[in-house]
Order: C-alpha cells, then sequence, then structure tokens
C-alpha cells in the first residue's frame, strides 16, 4: 500500500520543515551573504508577502535587489494596506474577512522595504542578469496591477533561466502563477513545475474572497478568469483542461491545498507551506513567515556550483 503524498507532505511540515526552521531562526550565528532578486509588478502586489519576506531576508543580513518592468518604483496593493480607494462597504468587508493588513509589524516592514535604497532604484525586467542571484523570491498579489508581472513573457523566461540553474526558488500565492508559466529550457511545452510538489493560492481561498465581495467590488478577487490553483495544476501537468488536470493529480496529488486553520498571529506553527527539493510554495499572505525564513534557510545552505 503507497502512502498518501498529502499526508506525507504535512508529516514534513510539521516533523522536519517546522522544527529545523525554528532551530535556524534561533541560530544567532552570522548568515552568509546572499544575494536574492525579488521582481515586483508597477503597483498592486500583496505588502505582506513582499514586505515581510524582505524584512526577514534582510535581518538574516541577506541583500535583496528588486526589479521591475522598466525601472519604475513599485507601490503596493494600497486598497489591503490603507484601504485606499474603498468605499465604506468595501471597508466592512475587507474588515470582516480579515482583508486589510492591521498588524503593525507588516505596516513596518512595508514602510521600512519602500525606503531601501535598492526598492527606490529598481533594476529593469529585461537588465537582470540570474546568474547573480542566489535565490529568486515571487511575491503574489490578487489585484489588476499583477497581470503586468504574471504575463510578462519576458520575466518568464528570466524565471526558466534562473530555474536552470538549480538554485532557491520560492513562491507565494499569484507568485506560483508566475513561475507555473515559465517554461523549462530543455523543454518549452512543459512548465519548469512539471513534476514538482506544489502549493498555490487555493480555490477555496480564491473563491472565498471573490463570492463575499463580488456585489460591491466586482472582479477584485478573481485576476483571471481561470482560478490561481486550477491553472497551476493545469500547467504543472501540461493539461489543456481543468479535467483531464484534475484527472493527472488524482493520480499523483502534487498539488497540495493544505489545512484550514484561523490565523490567530504571525507563528510559523500556524502555516502550510510545500518543499521539493530547493523549490518552496506557500499559499496566502498567512504563509509568508514560515516561507521566508525556510527560504533563507535553504539560502545559508546553497552553494554556488
Amino acid at each position: 500500500m503507497t502512502s498518501d503524498p498529502r499526508s506525507e507532505n504535512l508529516k514534513h511540515l510539521r516533523n522536519v520543515i517546522i522544527p529545523e526552521t525554528l532551530k535556524f531562526m534561533g541560530n544567532t550565528t552570522a548568515k552568509p551573504k546572499r544575494l536574492v532578486l525579488l521582481p515586483l509588478p508597477d503597483k498592486e502586489f500583496d505588502p505582506t508577502e513582499a514586505a515581510l519576506a524582505w524584512s526577514v531576508l534582510v535581518n538574516y543580513g541577506y541583500e535583496v535587489r528588486f526589479a521591475t518592468e522598466n525601472g519604475n518604483v513599485a507601490v503596493g496593493d494600497m486598497a489591503i494596506l490603507k484601504n485606499e480607494g474603498l468605499s465604506l462597504a468595501a471597508k466592512v468587508i475587507f474588515s470582516t474577512l480579515g482583508l486589510t493588513v492591521v498588524d503593525e509589524f507588516i505596516q513596518k516592514a512595508y514602510a521600512d522595504m519602500t525606503k531601501d535604497k535598492h526598492f527606490l532604484k529598481p533594476i529593469t525586467w529585461r537588465s537582470i542578469n540570474v546568474e547573480d542571484y542566489d535565490g529568486l523570491y515571487c511575491a503574489g498579489g490578487h489585484a489588476p496591477g499583477m497581470k503586468q508581472y504574471l504575463g510578462s513573457e519576458e520575466l518568464q523566461q528570466k524565471v526558466s533561466k534562473f530555474w536552470a540553474l538549480d538554485r532557491p526558488v520560492a513562491a507565494i500565492c499569484h507568485g506560483v502563477l508566475l513561475v507555473a508559466r515559465s517554461k523549462l529550457l530543455q523543454d518549452h511545452s512543459k512548465s519548469v513545475l512539471t513534476g514538482k510538489r506544489v502549493t498555490c493560492l487555493t480555490n477555496v481561498q480564491e473563491n472565498t474572497a471573490y463570492y463575499a465581495t463580488y456585489l460591491i467590488l466586482g472582479n477584485m478577487f478573481r485576476t483571471y478568469n481561470e482560478t490561481t490553483q486550477n491553472e497551476v495544476t493545469r500547467l504543472m501537468y501540461n493539461a489543456k483542461t481543468k479535467e483531464e488536470a484534475d484527472r493527472q493529480d488524482e493520480a499523483h496529488q502534487l498539488f497540495d491545498a493544505g489545512f484550514l486553520a484561523p490565523k490567530k498571529d504571525w507563528d510559523v506553527r500556524n502555516e502550510f507551506i510545500i518543499e521539493d527539493g530547493r523549490f518552496l510554495s506557500g499559499r496566502w499572505p498567512g504563509d509568508t513567515l514560515l516561507l521566508a525564513h525556510r527560504f533563507a534557510q535553504k539560502l545559508s545552505l546553497f552553494k554556488r556550483k
């Protein structure tokens, strides 16, 4: 009898990833210098997924470089961060569903990140030399501005080239979609995530936010007609339809939606990520802390070939 891959994912999370990450977080010895690439759209990226990860990485002594399409300074999703542009009814919905960033640590991390000299002078996607970087971190976000980043063939090509270097890659939420849309250099018909164990923004998470806000906010929480999970899964299996991807996943169970748990505080033990070798993936802002620390740990162990 073969074991359930999703059960094994959870065992690995609880028995390996979290204990090792907590030990790493408590290790005060100096971490080696590492250079991380964090590409962004011009606007509306998720503030938590970018800024909290940035804060973790720089606190380990790593250097984070930012890249936008034309070198413009990026701006996060202000609707989530500050409720900007929202009606009173929308603000009530955001508060009720916990969509607004209320944590002071996240607010400070975003404020600090936007003062960082590299954030204020991002390089262009075109000028990215992937060999310069030890790690690649792909943040997510649901708002329309994310389409510039998620749909860029130029950026996807950079991700593909970085993937071929066999260096650590972390992606969260819609950021996993950017990676999934990137093709293997040796076979452009296949996603770099072919055969990998993966998670991302799940159908339950995306549909809950979408249907709870649709009457007032329309498609704000539906970036594309196809949900993030459905497209990521379809690309992972090189499937033409959702039905074909579902059949493949039923057999191989490479996609894992994780567990549903209330978010009480920022504690890595409450979070869910998938680790498959040097690739790490998370689902939503609530998984960012664990993902960032585990990514930092991967980077500390990584040695360029």
